[in-house]
């Protein structure tokens, strides 16, 4: 892992964004940026991002959906859900989602960072990881 991961956070819960964003800038390694419902996709096509974490709640953006798209678009890097108890049957039910893992509200901060951190370890064990060596990829 770089010495800077960047953090996606796709957030419709605006109640958890605050308190989100300002525990995980609290790891000097996370750099992370915040992404309103409207510009997603140019978000991700304008930045590299080791992860993405959706926040989502029933609203205009179905996390779901993102999740979808992101793959189809060949978004490798690894993707934390962050939902509602209701919406943890849908995942159940839905094999075809794909994100990387699902993580309940509420839920407490460390359980967050664990998983950030076991996600970007896993994935940097995988081939899909692009390495940078000073010019070299």
């Amino acid at each position: 892992m770089s010495s800077s991961t960047k953090i996606l956070l796709i957030n419709s819960d605006s109640d958890l964004s605050e308190a989100l964003i300002y525990q995980l800038s609290l790891n000097d390694r996370y750099q992370i940026i915040e992404s309103a419902e409207d510009n997603v996709f140019t978000q991700i096509n304008n930045n590299s991002f080791n992860i993405v974490i959706i926040n989502s709640q029933t609203s205009k953006l179905n996390g779901h959906n993102v999740v979808k798209v992101l793959r189809r678009g060949g978004y490798k890097n690894p993707i934390i859900m962050l939902i509602t108890h209701s919406d943890a049957s849908n995942v159940d039910n839905n094999l075809s989602i794909e994100a990387n893992e699902y993580i309940i509200k509420p839920f407490k901060y460390p359980a967050l960072l664990k998983s950030i951190e076991l996600q970007l370890r896993q994935f940097s064990k995988t081939e899909d990881t692009l390495n940078k060596i000073g010019s070299y990829v």
